[in-house]
């Protein structure tokens, strides 16, 4: 098990970057890996050594091809999918922007169902009247 700190080091980046990266992996992940992060002595983030180890090939081929992170972990991801030593997966939930704009097209449909609604009272009442 490694420190956040000792992975940090390894990656040549900030903990702060690597506290990033894991939470990449583990909202890709779709959670399959949180099992394998886990708190140690006062707190410390312990990650566990196979999760370190995509950690760094997915640091390495961003680096090398110029993709960021989150594409080099998911094509990892993939990978391990179809039959790599990687058992995660790609999550199959979709993104917060897909699930944003679902809900705003939701909302739309409800407020013009109440409009609508409000429209037929109008004119019931109008025709009575």
């Amino acid at each position: 098990m490694l420190t956040l700190n000792d992975l940090a080091n390894e990656l040549g980046i900030s903990v702060h970057a690597a506290r990033r990266r894991l939470g990449i992996l583990i909202r890709m992940a779709d959670g399959q890996v949180s099992a394998k992060v886990m708190r140690g002595a006062r707190g410390q983030l312990l990650i566990d050594a196979s999760v370190a180890q995509l950690l760094r090939e997915a640091e390495t081929r961003a680096r090398e091809s110029g993709v960021s992170f989150a594409q080099s972990l998911e094509a990892l991801l993939k990978e391990g999918a179809n039959g790599d030593a990687h058992g995660a997966q790609p999550s199959r939930y979709p993104s917060d922007t897909n699930l944003a704009q679902a809900i705003l097209k939701a909302g739309y449909v409800v407020g013009g169902s109440i409009f609508l609604g409000l429209a037929l009272l109008a004119a019931v009442f109008l025709a009575k009247g």
